[in-house]
């Protein structure tokens, strides 16, 4: 998987921290995604994960938390 480059990073990270200073919620779903993105999104600060399915979550949960 191809991770974002940093300018694009630096983007991400703006965006997010503008809609969580509007008091909305962002939910990511990493559907098929590897853990190693899901702790790039949380280094961006987003907080609310959701996956697809139980088994992928469970596998994911240890490598992340």
């Amino acid at each position: 998987m191809k991770l974002p480059t940093e300018s694009l990073m630096s983007f991400n990270k703006q965006l997010i921290n503008d809609l969580l200073a509007r008091d909305i919620t962002l939910v990511a779903v990493t559907k098929n995604k590897p853990a190693t993105a899901i702790k790039e999104l949380i280094k961006l600060g987003v907080k609310h994960i959701g996956e697809n399915k139980v088994q992928e979550f469970e596998e994911k949960y240890h490598e992340v938390k």
